[in-house]
């Protein structure tokens, strides 16, 4: 229940687990806002990169260069800052 100026909040019950339903829509409508667009060019051998594009995003076009593949995408902002790590030489 979101209150003017304060983070929105949901009660849930430990004891019972009242109120989990209620949790789990307020995590997916934040996460849903928080959805990027963005392009990568996905090395050949960088097939894990690609994966997690698939796995945690929604690939909008895919077409294949003599560089890699490369992908535009509808994902999390936090999959996207990871995917883009990974493709400079971070894990």
């Amino acid at each position: 229940c979101p209150l003017p100026g304060r983070e929105p909040w949901v009660a849930v019950s430990a004891l019972t687990g009242e109120g989990i339903g209620s949790l789990l829509e307020a995590i997916m409508k934040v996460l849903e806002e928080r959805r990027v667009r963005r392009e990568f060019r996905v090395p050949y051998h960088r097939g894990d990169v690609l994966s997690l594009l698939y796995e945690r995003g929604e690939v909008l076009s895919r077409r294949d260069t003599p560089e890699g593949v490369l992908v535009e995408v509808e994902l999390g902002a936090v999959w996207a800052s990871r995917a883009a790590a990974r493709l400079q030489g971070g894990r």
